[in-house]
């Protein structure tokens, strides 16, 4: 009544954000079912938030042991796949802001700054990250970047399980192609001309 408090841009801001993020989940429940289908392991789609990759969508691996649900959770983005493929097609300043106090050792095979760039060009190469124990010791995963429809990366999706499953011999490109089509199909549902996008 006073008008000394009103809603501002931000509230705008965040309103958007939160459509995009319910938009990409939306858009991938089907993609991600069949993706688990195809690899036989849980399936994840993540979207950034700040220096992480925040979990909006997973799918059980299917079969009998016990599994905790991950939506909400928050990964790091230099360290998991999910993270690194959209770091990968992200602005550059997204990676410079990333490590520009350091990028935190999680295990003996986390990355280091220079590692890190190196293996993002390798990404964008194959259009697909690969994780090997640089977040959790004995946890490996594959994924692929979502684009929307201006063409930036809004997220990624990838399967995510033990190493010595996930990358055993020949496994890694079968997977590799596997995400990779669930990315591209996301991404046209969302509205993305093409993938990758740039």
């Amino acid at each position: 009544d006073s008008d000394k408090y009103q809603l501002g841009p931000a509230l705008l801001e965040l309103s958007n954000r939160y459509l995009d993020l319910n938009e990409l989940r939306s858009r991938s429940l089907a993609w991600s079912e069949l993706l688990t289908s195809k690899a036989s392991e849980a399936t994840r789609v993540g979207a950034q938030h700040g220096s992480g990759i925040l979990v909006v969508h997973h799918v059980f691996r299917p079969d009998a042991t016990l599994q905790i649900l991950e939506v909400g959770s928050l990964l790091p983005l230099h360290a998991t796949a999910l993270g690194k493929a959209l770091l990968a097609y992200s602005p550059p300043e997204v990676y410079s802001d990333l490590v520009e106090d350091g990028l935190p050792r999680l295990t003996a095979k986390t990355l280091t700054a220079a590692t890190l760039k190196k293996d993002l060009v390798e990404i964008v190469g194959r259009g697909y990250a690969v994780e090997r124990e640089e977040a959790v010791i004995g946890e490996a995963g594959v994924a692929a970047p979502i684009f929307d429809r201006r063409g930036e990366t809004i997220g990624a999706i990838g399967v995510t399980g033990p190493r010595e499953r996930l990358l055993r011999k020949g496994r890694e490109a079968v997977l590799g192609d596997a995400v990779i089509q669930a990315a591209r199909g996301i991404s046209r549902d969302l509205g993305a001309a093409r993938w990758p996008a740039n």
